[in-house]
Order: C-alpha cells, then structure tokens, then sequence
C-alpha cells in the first residue's frame, strides 16, 4: 500500500481528533460527539485503505490484451480506444473500422475525427485524411493537431 493513498483519510482522523478535544475542552457536547463519529469514520477508512489491494492497469502487450480493457465494446468511446490500440500496434486497417464505427456512434467528438485521419495518413489515403481533420474543425474550430496535420498534409 502507497503512504500517499493512505495520507488523506489519516489527516481527516486527525482533524476529527482535534474537533473532539476541543468540544471536551469547551464542554460543546455536540463539537464532542461531532468530533468523535469524524474520528471513527475516518479510522475505518484509514483500515479501509490500508488493508485493500490497489488496483493495476497494465497497458496492453498484444492485440489480444485489450480484451482487458473493452470484452464487448457497446458505446463509442469503448470502439474508440479499441481503434487507438489498434493504430499503437500497427493495424491500421482495423484501427479505422473502429474509428469509423465511434463516428456512426457519437459524431460530435472532434478526436475521432483526428485518430479517423491519423489512420488514414498512414494508410497512405491522405485526401480522405484531410477530410476527416476538417470534420474534426467543424466540430472543435481550436483543435490545433487538426490544423496542424491539414497544412502538413497540404504541402506534401
């Protein structure tokens, strides 16, 4: 268990302490009762904290990893990120599938948008690219890598 995860709930133990001694002090009944439930609820997620095991995501080694991440993708962001693996391991042709089934799922997200056209520079398809970093502009004027990606795309 890290010390950081465990410093919070012990510094509300703390505090809960201190408002305990001090309704005791000035004879405030309730301060006192106050302080004291603080107190017991933060020592029991301090137990809490420090008993359980923290959770790790391990980012995926092969394609066969990311079923970890996504088993039965349902909503767009979930074809999202399985397009974004796919692009990290090369497998450009599948990685836009699945960028293009997150567009017919959610076509308001400029970075779909953006990932739809780095695949599609990579696949060698760059006036389709430029069409996708333009989509992306009419939904986000202010996305730079899309600006950025058109002008290179422009000079080649």
């Amino acid at each position: 268990m890290s010390t950081s995860a465990i410093v919070g709930p012990v510094l509300l133990f703390i505090a809960g302490i201190v408002i305990l001694i001090i309704g005791l002090i000035s004879r405030a009944m309730y301060v006192a009762i106050f302080g004291g439930l603080w107190s017991i609820v933060a020592f029991i997620i301090v137990i809490i904290s420090a008993i359980q095991e923290p959770r790790v995501i391990k980012e995926p080694k092969t394609l066969e990893d990311i079923d970890l991440y996504v088993k039965k993708p349902k909503v767009a962001n979930d074809f999202h990120l399985l397009g974004i693996q796919h692009y990290n391991f090369g497998h450009y042709t599948d990685a836009l599938k699945f960028f293009n089934k997150a567009i017919e799922l959610d076509q308001n997200n400029a970075w779909y948008w953006v990932n739809k056209g780095d695949t599609l520079q990579k696949l060698g398809k760059f006036e389709e690219a430029i069409e996708s970093y333009e989509e992306s502009l009419q939904i986000d004027p202010s996305n730079q890598t899309a600006k950025t990606q058109i002008e290179q795309l422009r000079k080649v």
